[in-house]
């Protein structure tokens, strides 16, 4: 009885190109950058998300890539995943995650321009007020304190 397992090719662990510029802090958690896109009209401030196919909507962010700064990443990953160039006005923290082993650095990021046309234009993106920002991320316990320090940063700005 049973069946038998039997492997003609040779197993080949392909590294995937996009993972090998990854960076490591020295507890082994990955590097990763996020940009708090946010724009006042008026006297509203609105706050730039996106959408993700497996869980809603989110903050853009990713990976700090080899011989980047963390800046310089959240600058690439808002015009890659939401299409905006804007200036990093000030620096949230850094937001650990230890059951998916990343750190995050989070910066707060005034939107000056918003592309029609960038990398991942196929995902949605849209402009919500704070509290609604808040209510959608309210599952996510990190992006949840990042957005509640950009909002103490905002109001003391003003």
């Amino acid at each position: 009885g049973g069946f038998r397992l039997v492997c003609r090719k040779p197993l080949v662990i392909k590294i995937n190109p996009l993972l090998s510029d990854r960076t490591f802090d020295s507890r082994g958690y990955r590097r990763r950058a996020i940009p708090v896109c946010f724009r006042t009209l008026s006297s509203d401030t609105m706050i730039l998300l996106l959408e993700r196919r497996s869980y809603g909507w989110t903050i853009p962010g990713g990976g700090v890539d080899q011989g980047e700064e963390s800046k310089d990443s959240a600058e690439r990953e808002a015009y890659e995943e939401v299409g905006v160039r804007g200036t990093i006005v000030n620096k949230l923290g850094a937001y650990d995650e230890h059951h998916g082993k990343k750190t995050s650095d989070a910066y707060l990021f005034e939107v000056s321009e918003v592309l029609t046309d960038y990398p991942e234009k196929d995902r949605k993106r849209r402009w919500f007020s704070i509290p609604e920002a808040m209510k959608l991320l309210q599952e996510n316990k990190t992006l949840l304190s990042i957005l509640q320090e950009a909002e103490r940063q905002l109001q003391n700005r003003n």
